[in-house]
């Protein structure tokens, strides 16, 4: 008896919410469909309607080359951060922390941080700095982003250990040989180039 309550417990608390609605019309591509139905949930559903909005914008993402056009994955992208950012500050961190350290999908932590960002009452610097820790070089690099643009010294040592995190032993004779450009070839050298820009818009020192 004891199993099955700890079990049917622990189901509840794992089940991922989905929405058959805005899964229906990310099915059929249906950008005004998929849009309306991100906000109706956002209103109705407050903090439930995270998880299920987040899913659609990261199946969209990870969609097969040529199966979506640019523009309209952009605008599901945005769409969904937008929608997101619209839910009360407290509610929403508590949801998106969960993104950040939960989610299988990088697209998905991304948005996570940049319906954040336009959230007037979230505080985009706590979830910043968690996401820094991120093992995907794309969430360190739109968490550093988020930071350097905070002007918030917290961010100067954790920026710090992310540079370290990143380097190998020829990060900076690369660096040195062919500047940005060559850094910008592998997507773990654009996680430490993030780090270093964060820190240079911080402290006014390039490292």
């Amino acid at each position: 008896m004891l199993v099955h309550l700890f079990l049917s417990l622990w189901m509840s608390c794992t089940l991922v919410v989905t929405d058959r609605t805005l899964d229906q019309a990310v099915k059929a591509k249906d950008i005004s469909a998929i849009q309306s139905r991100m906000e109706t949930l956002a209103k109705e559903q407050k903090g439930r309607a995270v998880r299920p909005i987040v899913d659609a914008v990261a199946d969209v993402e990870a969609a097969s080359e040529g199966s979506w056009y640019s523009v309209d994955r952009y605008r599901v992208f945005l769409a969904g951060s937008r929608t997101l950012a619209k839910i009360p500050g407290p509610v929403l961190d508590k949801e998106l922390s969960k993104i950040i350290s939960k989610h299988p999908e990088w697209p998905a932590r991304t948005l996570a941080l940049y319906s954040s960002m336009l959230s007037a009452s979230s505080d985009t610097l706590a979830l910043a700095l968690k996401a820094l820790n991120d093992k995907t070089p794309q969430v360190v690099i739109a968490a550093a982003n988020l930071l350097g643009k905070s002007q918030e010294i917290l961010a100067i040592e954790p920026l710090i250990s992310g540079m370290k995190r990143w380097e190998d032993q020829k990060t900076r004779e690369r660096a040195a040989k062919g500047g940005r450009e060559e850094l910008e070839k592998k997507a773990k050298d654009r996680a430490w180039l993030a780090c270093r820009d964060a820190l240079h818009r911080l402290t006014g020192v390039s490292l």
